[in-house]
């Protein structure tokens, strides 16, 4: 899953974050293409209003100019061309985000938790002889659903930080079962 944002060069940045933001969906989608993969699906997660301010508009004098809220995401499905039947997904699906911050500290640990009907969306239709790839780990969200379901998966991370919180979360609910 990836939000797209739409930056406007002449925007005041008042995070760290704010100075990362791009056209990942676009990319993602290119980068896979270029891998060999073809998408087969395009999902919105719509989250509902959940960021607060980050509709206004960021100190631009432009009239009418809006920053979007961070209120959706692509949920992209790729497949390797004939290894698997596209699934039957929704268009949009409304699925709550995982509430993270807790009296102003990170419960969690990681800054972009997804919940697992995301991933769930495609791995409830897969069987244990499929694999599925998530080349942007994080806090391991899919390969715990996978998990769950008895699929296998290969998880991704480049960050050191967020490989070793997804391998104590996944460990914490292999124990817990």
């Amino acid at each position: 899953n990836i939000f797209d944002y739409f930056d406007n060069e002449n925007n005041l940045v008042f995070s760290a974050m704010g100075k990362k933001r791009m056209i990942l969906g676009a990319y993602i989608i290119r980068l896979f293409k270029l891998a060999g993969f073809d998408l087969v699906k395009n999902v919105i997660w719509y989250k509902g209003h959940i960021q607060g301010n980050r509709s206004f508009n960021q100190g631009n004098n432009y009239p009418y100019y809006q920053a979007p809220l961070n209120c959706y995401e692509h949920v992209f499905q790729f497949v390797k061309p004939s290894e698997i039947a596209p699934l039957s997904l929704p268009d949009v699906v409304h699925i709550k985000p995982i509430y993270k911050i807790v009296k102003g500290e990170n419960i969690l640990g990681h800054t972009a938790p997804f919940p697992k009907g995301i991933p769930n969306l495609i791995i409830r239709n897969l069987t244990s002889e499929n694999y599925i790839l998530d080349p942007y780990s994080d806090s391991f969200t899919t390969a715990r659903a996978a998990f769950a379901y008895g699929v296998k998966s290969v998880s991704i991370e480049f960050d050191k930080k967020y490989c070793e919180l997804g391998i104590r979360l996944l460990k914490q609910e292999i124990a817990e079962t």
